[in-house]
């Protein structure tokens, strides 16, 4: 008999986006904990249709929690008291799933906050070593020490911000997996 292996390279994600961290770097995962609150304030210079947070759970069922945009007023606590551009209670996040606020309207340039809140189960965020803005970070109301950036970004046009994979390719082996072929190319890119 012969064996057939599918390869397929990560290509990328769908939909424009404006990142708020250094893609490609070192990053650590960081539980939320029922009773905190993480946020980031960001600066976007164009309409954007969604806030997209990627949620760790550590492969847990059941997790949840609230994920809530703010307009910025000028410091963490005004704009934490001020009534919410957007807000919804994300509930059996999927492990590494990505979060969305969507406007189908779109949100307008300017000043804002995300953040997450009511976590049950094990949410938690990726923290990326590299930020491209410093100490907009929060925890708890305080900024956060730790240099770097919480794992986020707006998607500037409808998108589901989804991976998809590039370059498939397969190879065969007719002799038991011992030997195979070379890698043949079916496709440039799959969604």
């Amino acid at each position: 008999g012969s064996i057939d292996a599918w390869l397929a390279a990560e290509g990328g994600k769908h939909g424009k986006r404006v990142s708020f961290f250094e893609e490609d770097t070192a990053h650590t995962a960081i539980q939320l904990g029922k009773n905190n609150i993480v946020g980031q304030r960001f600066e976007i210079k164009e309409p954007f249709y969604a806030i997209v947070v990627p949620c760790p759970t550590w492969s847990s069922k059941g997790s949840a929690l609230t994920m809530t945009l703010y307009q910025w007023q000028g410091s963490y606590d005004a704009t934490v008291k001020s009534t919410p551009m957007s807000s919804k209670r994300f509930t059996n996040i999927v492990d590494n799933g990505e979060l969305m606020l969507v406007n189908d309207t779109k949100f307008a340039a300017g000043d804002y906050l995300w953040t997450f809140s009511n976590a049950e189960g094990t949410p938690g965020i990726w923290f990326s070593n590299i930020a491209l803005k410093e100490d907009n970070n929060y925890w708890n109301s305080e900024k956060m020490e730790q240099k770097g950036a919480i794992e986020a970004a707006c998607l500037l046009e409808p998108s589901t911000g989804i991976l998809f994979w590039d370059k498939v390719a397969y190879r065969r082996s007719t002799d038991g997996g011992k030997t195979w072929t070379a890698p043949e190319e079916i496709s440039e890119s799959i969604y």
